[in-house]
């Protein structure tokens, strides 16, 4: 700009040196000779002078306008504040988990139970108390809680096991676990002649029966207990044998305990007799403990029949 402004005004004045020179105005022309160097300096805007002009709050940067004369114009207020952008900054999206678990109540018996959620997430607990999954689910998500392993003498059944997440935790998932017990009995056969017989389990316990058939101790025994019956009182008139009277408990009730009873000398001959003729005197073949003599044979049962050999 400043160059086409310095060329315009030297070629203006060369144009009317020229126009002087024509109408022989020598003194005219010389002196518009010696106006040109002013020209160039009013074209490299060495006499300009820029006042008055205030711009308040307009800030150009780097913007640079030499030469130009404002006078008296003032521009005040107008304000352009930088627009800032302030990186906008993404925290990872954060899912919130809540964590799934409940109570344990009841005897575990020394055991141990294992639990599974959603069929995996296994958790062995061998005390009472609350527990917690190890793995939180997010809201939406279903749970399922299971026994995988019951405790080795205990019995446990689990309640409030599923369900959906919501927005809090689940801690009320119910495993109640108990010692199963069995009961422990048999049979008594043959004939108690009007008497009482007392059992006994384990050294207590005791059973008294007048009557045959099947029996029951009142005090049940839990899995892998032992338990061993005895005749404690053998009836009045009568004698009685036990058989299968000890073992370990598993996990069923135990009747098989069997109680023979017979009164020798009544015909009927029990398994632990050698013989009954119906006779309660020896000499026989049949002795009074219905045992059979030397040199006699008994064959029979309901009576025996005795005969010398």
């Amino acid at each position: 700009m400043e160059k086409i402004l310095k060329i315009y005004l030297i070629s203006l004045l060369i144009v009317m040196m020229i126009v002087q020179i024509s109408c022989k105005k020598k003194k005219q022309a010389l002196w518009m000779l010696a106006l040109i160097p002013l020209a160039s300096d009013i074209a490299n805007n060495k006499a300009n002078t820029n006042t008055g002009n205030t711009n308040t709050g307009n800030t150009n940067t780097g913007n640079t306008n030499t030469g130009n004369t404002n006078t008296g114009n003032t521009n005040t207020g107008n304000t352009n504040t930088g627009n800032t952008n302030t990186g906008n900054t993404n925290t990872g999206n954060t899912t919130t988990t809540y964590t799934v678990g409940g109570t344990i109540t009841g005897d575990l018996n020394g055991g141990t139970i294992v639990l599974k959620n959603n069929g995996v997430n296994d958790l062995s607990r061998s005390s009472l108390g609350s527990f917690t999954f190890s793995t939180a689910l997010s809201t939406g998500s279903t749970y399922n809680a299971t026994i995988f392993a019951q405790p080795a003498s205990a019995a446990c059944q689990i309640s409030n096991s599923s369900g959906t997440i919501s927005a809090s935790d689940i801690s009320s998932i119910s495993i109640q676990c108990i010692v199963p017990t069995y009961s422990v009995g048999g049979n008594i056969t043959g004939n108690l002649n009007g008497g009482t017989i007392v059992l006994r389990n384990n050294g207590g316990n005791n059973l008294s029966r007048s009557s045959l058939g099947s029996f029951t101790f009142s005090n049940p025994l839990s899995a892998g207990s032992n338990y061993n019956a005895t005749i404690f009182t053998q009836p009045a008139s009568a004698t009685c044998q036990i058989s299968n009277a000890s073992g370990t408990i598993s996990s069923s009730n135990i009747s098989s305990i069997g109680i023979e009873c017979a009164v020798c000398g009544d015909g009927v001959k029990a398994s632990f007799e050698g013989c009954d003729d119906g006779s309660a005197t020896s000499g026989d073949g049949c002795s009074s403990s219905c045992s059979v003599e030397v040199g006699w044979t008994c064959p029979g049962t309901n009576p025996s029949i005795c005969s010398s050999i």
